[in-house]
């Protein structure tokens, strides 16, 4: 999905809709937000109807995870590249995830990262990078979150029915 943001919004939308809140403008993009309006007054004249705070990051890579959840996958992403350069387009953000894994000691030119669901057709990560990777996580002192945020064989998430046949302790080695 190119458009969570507005992705979002629509659900939202519909969400109000289906309560009986009438939506006259419509979903729109926050990134037009120096052109939005509401109700014909600028941003400045929003009610703001409350606020949430996002849960820890460990949370937030085991929920994407286990359920192979592309716009969280997506959020991670531009996420990096807001919190390092200012900026969350794809392209800062695939530099970010760049220096990032550079940082780590990590060779990253037989990579190519498109988006951070996976899906697109450019992605790349040859099956040496990735092997590094993994042994470089291992002495990470994030290695215990990233090990709990990884699905398993034949327990919850995107890795359910895979090897259902076989013991449980093989599957959750």
């Amino acid at each position: 999905n190119k458009f969570p943001e507005y992705t979002c919004a629509r659900y939202f939308e519909d969400y109000l809709m289906s309560k009986g809140i009438a939506c006259s403008k419509g979903a729109a993009d926050f990134r037009l937000k120096n052109e939005w309006t509401c109700c014909g007054r600028d941003t400045a004249a929003v009610t703001i109807l409350g606020h949430t705070e996002s849960p820890d990051l460990r949370l937030i890579a085991f929920s994407t995870n286990h359920v192979s959840n592309n716009l969280f996958a997506e959020t991670l992403l531009k996420t990096l590249g807001k919190e390092l350069y200012g900026s969350n387009t794809y392209e800062v953000s695939c530099q970010a995830l760049e220096k990032a894994l550079n940082r780590m000691g990590l060779d990253t030119r037989s990579i190519h990262i498109q988006d951070g669901s996976g899906l697109s057709r450019q992605n790349y990560v040859s099956a040496d990078f990735f092997c590094r990777f993994l042994k470089r996580m291992m002495t990470s002192p994030a290695y215990n979150d990233f090990l709990y945020g990884l699905p398993y064989p034949g327990g919850n998430g995107s890795l359910q029915f895979n090897m259902k046949n076989y013991p449980h302790e093989l599957r959750s080695r």
